[in-house]
């Protein structure tokens, strides 16, 4: 939906800047292509946003679990050496 919105109101204004004779039509085209391409760019990136959300969850979770690790071999360490307290 917010494609076709983005699209319609480009036409508008590059037909808009054309008539009044601030650009040509290759100027127009060129810009209109970009923008097409950032906006589908855009929705394909919102959708993997949960996904980002995901990995970020999962990335904490291997550093908990490599800080957990780091304990346990320092304890196992003190036990080895005989200093349990």
């Amino acid at each position: 939906m917010v494609t076709y919105l983005v699209n319609a109101f480009a036409m508008w204004y590059g037909a808009m800047l054309i008539v009044q004779g601030r650009i040509d039509l290759y100027q127009y085209f060129a810009v209109y292509i970009a923008l097409t391409f950032i906006t589908q760019d855009a929705a394909e990136l919102e959708g993997h946003i949960p996904d980002f959300a995901l990995g970020k969850a999962a990335a904490d979770r291997l550093l908990e679990l490599r800080n957990q690790e780091d304990e346990l071999l320092e304890d196992s360490s003190q036990v080895i050496r005989g200093t349990d307290s």
